[in-house]
């Protein structure tokens, strides 16, 4: 623009469509990133989830040797509690 001042507006006006574009091409990623973004979280708490639903299953199987003498009524109760949070946890990653 220094070197032809007369030619201003037409570059103001080209540098305008440029940042036009840009913000337009911006929008369109957005969607991407928040696609990727959601898929990230999703992933970290089923991550999260599976790793306590292994240390349930290990506090239930300390448990169950614990009780080794207790009734089989009782035991049945600890094993449908478990497989109960198991699906609810296999159903909350699907």
């Amino acid at each position: 623009m220094a070197q032809a001042p007369s030619q201003y507006q037409r570059r103001v006006e080209e540098i305008s469509l440029l940042m036009n574009n840009i913000h337009h091409l911006l929008n369109a990623v957005r969607p991407c990133q928040a696609r990727s973004t959601l898929e990230h979280a999703l992933t970290e708490q089923a991550k999260q989830k599976r790793e306590r639903l292994n240390d349930l299953r290990e506090w239930t199987k300390k448990a169950e040797e614990a009780m080794g003498g207790a009734p089989a009524g009782l035991k049945e109760a600890v094993e449908e509690a478990v497989a109960a949070a198991e699906s609810q946890v296999d159903a909350m990653v699907e």
